[in-house]
């Protein structure tokens, strides 16, 4: 029998064989494929006397098959009836560490890698939260971008301000925990507005300029 625990993890468990040969069971081996009939690779073993097994690393969103073959001193028995058991897809990993550049005073870019992980089902979006609080990414105090890429640029910022970043990983399963949070300084501007020079005479020598 296979049990899915989890979106990489399933738990087996079988009898022992009703003929053991004349002999001890000394071991079972056990091994897993994603192709019904095969018997696949090894992926582990227990003592004799174990007839329960928990199988990790297994591919996510996947029918995967398992056959349990007996051991004793004489050698191993013949394949028994394989078990099959679906695992699951699951909110990516986190999105590592993003990278802010090019700052203007209004501007500057966000890029990130995509997860290791997707968790079995691929990324459809990302959620860029930029803010003014360093502690609540979720605030109303500036924008939340989404995107489908691993880049956006964050416009219409404000001059010489420090900006919070965050990036946040989707699938069909949901959200991934946040990124890291990064920081990002906009620079700031030189003087805008038209300046009014008005020139008077005070002497014939002499002319002052105000502004």
């Amino acid at each position: 029998m296979a049990t899915t625990l989890a979106s990489d993890l399933a738990n087996l468990s079988w009898k022992e064989p009703a003929d053991n040969g004349g002999k001890t069971i000394t071991a079972y081996k056990i091994y897993v494929s994603t192709v019904s009939g095969e018997i696949g690779e090894l992926t582990g073993t227990t003592a004799g006397s174990v007839t329960t097994f928990m199988a990790g690393s297994l591919y996510r969103s996947t029918k995967t098959f398992f056959t349990v073959i007996a051991q004793n001193a004489i050698g191993d028995s013949l394949p028994g009836d394989s078990a099959a058991a679906i695992t699951f897809a699951r909110a990516s990993n986190p999105v590592a560490v993003p990278v802010t550049s090019n700052a203007t005073p209004d501007s500057f870019d966000i890029k990130w890698l995509a997860p290791a992980d997707d968790g079995g089902d691929p990324i459809t979006a990302y959620h860029v939260y930029v803010k003014l609080s360093q502690d609540d990414p979720l605030a109303t105090d500036f924008a939340t971008y989404t995107v489908p890429d691993l880049f956006v640029k964050a416009t219409g910022l404000t001059r010489a301000t420090t900006y919070y970043v965050w990036v946040q990983a989707e699938n069909a399963k949901g959200k991934s925990a946040l990124s890291p949070r990064v920081s990002e300084d906009t620079l700031p501007a030189a003087p805008v507005g038209d300046l009014t020079l008005v020139a008077e005479a005070q002497s014939p020598f002499e002319i002052s300029l105000t502004w």
